[in-house]
């Protein structure tokens, strides 16, 4: 059985470690907003203490921070 696709439009708030992000997201009619955790699909970045942990972080962020 086929999953129902859903659209949803956020902003990246903050970036936690290099495939993980928080966003602002439309949560539908109503003009509600949700903030959600989301972990990229597919991305096994470094950690937070673990070497290059910082460098990945700044790069994503450095791509998605504060964009729709």
């Amino acid at each position: 059985m086929p999953l129902a696709a859903t659209l949803l439009l956020c902003t990246v708030l903050s970036v936690q470690d290099g495939d993980t992000l928080r966003a602002r997201c439309d949560a539908g009619r109503g003009g509600k907003q949700e903030l959600v955790s989301v972990r990229l699909h597919a991305i096994d970045a470094p950690e937070h203490g673990q070497p290059y942990g910082r460098r990945a972080r700044q790069m994503l962020s450095s791509l998605v921070a504060r964009r729709p």
